[in-house]
């Protein structure tokens, strides 16, 4: 059984609007630091997503014939 009831139409404000998305999803890389919590540890794990990304791009760029 579904009960249905009126919801009250208010000036300026639309109701029928829906977000793309609220915050998710966000890359891995943002996701990660936002998550860390230490200057060091954000320090070291932006080094360790750089160094991941140079090392995807240079393979990548190899793997090209």
């Amino acid at each position: 059984m579904t009960i249905r009831s009126e919801v009250p139409e208010v000036p300026g404000i639309n109701l029928g609007f829906r977000p793309r998305s609220y915050f998710w999803p966000l890359d891995l890389e943002t996701h990660l630091l936002t998550r860390v919590k230490g200057s060091e540890r954000k320090a070291a794990l932006e080094r360790l997503i750089e160094a991941a990304a140079s090392k995807t791009s240079q393979s990548s760029l190899l793997n090209r014939r």
